[in-house]
């Protein structure tokens, strides 16, 4: 029989955790009760550890999480995490916020705020993030800087996934997927003993599934999915302390892009502007591909009260993307007087390999644990992005097009060494402290060629249109820092945690490049960013172990943080601006978990976030201090209820419902009303039934089942806004063969 607590969704209003503490609640403990909430295993800090006992913000989400929630990608965890936000401009460019930072800067010579991690290997580019989420263990989400054990694009949290590893007993798994707009998957996994020391695991995953937009020009549907991935790894145990870990993955992708809807038009492109926010003319259908494979080996020898870990890898992403970000029909037979005021057609190719070691020693005694170890990091990235353009400007009777080129390359070697201690002082008090020392040596080039966005002729020695040999320059430096954190832990009682932490985070300077109109346009860089985090946190169980309630207060400062923003200069078309500003944020985050009854399991979180700019930084003639910082929705909360019965000898019915809802905010830093975001949430919800012997389940599920149009994307031009939407309404049915 299933067991009911595998089930950890993650949130809920204040409010409604006061509300599980009343004094009825409390009543309802007896000590009779045997049933409680299980005990979650995480490895935020480098070693496996109750999830209740280490002094971190973070969510965890199981294996059997993923599979009842239906998630499949990092899109999917949106919403269910406090504080945790993300937003797909496209599948190579996620763009993942966290506690009011992120990064939404595509250049080669720039990083994002966030790290995602896969069996902790550190994924450098947003193509490799977006891959299929299958047979893996375990996702954890660390939120606020992890400098010192994480190191590289920590400022603002981490994600780490935690893949399924090879197990000496036999098992496997079948899972097909049949839902609305054509969806069918196939996802399964087997695993078990090649030899008395050699155990194997091979995945699989293939996702299809027709569009949710309609182009009328074309015929076709936009917004298809057609993704596949495999996994293999292979464990040998070579001696009693020695254990070997091979890696080897495969992801591609070819999909469709996103639809642009004008969903707020000027008074010119009224008469283009779709009745059906996902259904009109385009010139393009537009394209998403994306190819990945990797490698890694991880070797771990274990001895008295030690253990050495050599994590070695190697990872390649190539992505191409191609769209009309106008988002409608421009008629060339016409002229530009009975057209829309923006056609703008833009390809993007990625090219990125990244090659990483590193050597970790830890170890422990009665009342200390500590590891030490070292890193390396060679990532190569090149980038080529082309844009057809026509913009018409009703007021002058002007138009501009042409066609706009960029090249921007960067060969960047990371380098670091960290510790982090733990003592114990006594059963209730301990202390931990961490110091990271970071360097990052970044060789950078750009070219730029063809007709410039921002209208403005190109500088001596470089060629108008020229090419991206003739209109090339480069940079390089290097960037570096030494963060620090320290935890103070105090238990009370045996089921609950206080502790206080302060934590800083680093992200190296880069170059942006793509608007550079000469050489030395190209050299201008933007600088390192830095956090400071002061946090306040409590881990607790109470109610006989049925009810978890886990919290943080925080504040962090973000020295010089690297933000994007759209420059209107003149007449011209928008261009992107890259530059470094000091933001303050503070925040509230709540995580529940309660079981009022054996079958009935509520859960939930809270997130309260307050980041705004507090230095001086003009752009295009607008200060944005005092500006909310983008993507960071004051409110967030989501509920999850699920309960279960037994249905005699035929096994357990389990009945769940998911409700996820953000606040209001805007999309970009200027605080543009018309970038402005509503809020919005979505209900899923599904019925499961688990076979009597474990050997099968089947789910009837459905997800946005109010079939909201929520927004992912936004972006304005000349006054008319571009967006693109969340999936709309869909159900389905997923069926489980276990072997």
């Amino acid at each position: 029989m299933k067991e009911y607590l595998s089930i950890r969704p993650l949130a809920l209003a204040v409010a409604a955790v006061g509300g599980s503490l009343s004094p009825a609640v409390y009543a309802q403990a007896d000590d009779a009760q045997n049933y409680g909430i299980e005990e979650v295993t995480v490895t935020a800090r480098k070693r496996e550890e109750s999830l209740q006992d280490i002094p971190v913000a973070v969510s965890a989400m199981g294996a059997d999480d993923m599979r009842e929630k239906g998630v499949q990608s990092i899109e999917d965890m949106a919403g269910r995490v406090p504080g945790f936000q993300i937003n797909m401009f496209s599948n190579s460019e996620p763009d993942i916020f966290m506690r009011g930072i992120g990064t939404d800067i595509e250049s080669a010579g720039a990083a994002g705020a966030i790290g995602v991690f896969v069996d902790e290997v550190y994924i450098s580019r947003g193509a490799g993030v977006t891959a299929d989420l299958f047979d893996l263990q375990r996702v954890e989400i660390l939120r606020g800087p992890q400098g010192t054990l994480y190191g590289k694009n920590v400022v603002g949290g981490a994600i780490s996934y935690v893949t399924a590893r090879p197990q000496q007993d036999f098992s496997a798994l079948a899972e097909t997927t049949l839902g609305t707009y054509g969806q069918a998957e196939l996802r399964g996994y087997v695993t078990g003993g090649l030899s008395e020391n050699v155990a194997g695991r091979i995945s699989v995953s293939s996702r299809q599934r027709d569009g949710y937009a309609k182009n009328t020009y074309t015929g076709n549907d936009i917004e298809t999915l057609d993704n596949s991935s495999v996994r293999a790894q292979l464990s040998w145990d070579v001696s009693n302390s020695l254990n070997a870990l091979l890696s080897l993955d495969q992801y591609r992708s070819e999909s469709t892009a996103r639809w642009r809807h004008m969903s707020i038009v000027s008074e010119w492109n009224a008469p283009f502007q779709n009745d059906d926010p996902r259904k009109g003319p385009n010139n393009e259908d537009g394209v998403e591909e994306g190819d990945g494979q990797g490698a890694s080996l991880r070797l771990e020898w274990q001895g008295d009260n030690l253990t050495l870990t050599s994590l070695t890898a190697y990872r390649e992403n190539d992505s191409f993307f191609k769209e009309n970000s106008a988002g409608t029909f421009y008629d060339f037979s016409k002229s530009e007087f009975e057209n829309p005021d923006d056609y703008y057609v833009q390809t993007k190719h990625e090219v990125n390999d990244q090659f990483s070691q590193e050597l970790r020693l830890s170890g422990s005694s009665d009342n200390l644990n500590w590891v030490a170890g070292l890193y390396y990091l060679a990532e190569s990235i090149e980038r080529n992005e082309l844009a057809d353009f026509v913009f018409y400007f009703p007021e002058w009777y002007w138009v501009m097009e042409g066609q706009d080129g960029n090249r921007s390359a960067s060969d960047n070697v990371s380098t670091a060494a960290f510790s982090q201690v733990t003592y114990d002082f006594s059963e209730q008090w301990s202390l931990t402290g961490g110091l990271r020392w970071s360097r990052d040596d970044k060789d950078f080039s750009a070219s730029h060629w063809g007709i410039p966005l921002n209208g403005e002729p190109f500088q001596d020695p470089w060629q108008n249109p020229g090419d991206a040999q003739t209109n090339a320059g480069s940079a390089e430096d290097s960037f570096g820092a030494v963060t620090k954190m320290a935890t103070v832990n105090y238990r009370p009682a045996k089921d609950v945690l206080l502790y206080a932490t302060y934590s800083e985070g680093y992200k190296s300077g880069g170059w942006n490049g793509e608007n550079a109109l000469s050489p030395s346009d190209v050299a201008i860089g933007f600088d390192e960013e830095f956090a400071d985090n002061h946090e306040l946190g409590i881990k607790s169980r109470w109610l006989d172990n049925r009810l978890q309630l886990n919290g943080a207060l925080f504040m962090a400062a973000y020295d010089d943080q690297q933000i994007q923003q759209l420059v209107r200069e003149g007449n011209a078309p928008p261009s992107y601006q890259i530059a470094n500003a000091d933001a303050r944020a503070r925040g509230l985050e709540l995580e529940f978990v309660y079981m009022p009854l054996e079958a009935l399991t509520l859960s939930g979180s809270y997130g309260y976030l307050d980041s705004e700019f507090v230095s001086n930084l003009d752009i295009d003639g607008e200060n944005l201090k005092g500006n909310k910082t983008a993507r960071s929705p004051e409110h967030t909360y989501n509920l999850s209820a699920v309960y279960a019965w037994q249905l005699a000898d035929i096994g357990e019915l389990n009945a769940r419902l998911d409700y996820r809802w953000q606040d209001e905010f805007f999309f970009d830093n200027d605080n543009n009303p018309l970038t402005h975001v509503d809020a919005q949430y979505t209900l899923d919800g599904s019925v499961t039934l688990y076979s009597a012997d474990g050997r099968w389940d089947a789910k009837l599920w459905g997800k946005n089942l109010t079939d909201e149009l929520n927004v992912a994307s936004v972006s304005e031009i000349f006054g008319t806004v571009f967006a693109g939407y969340q999936a709309p309404r869909t159900v389905g049915v997923t069926g489980a063969w276990h072997f």
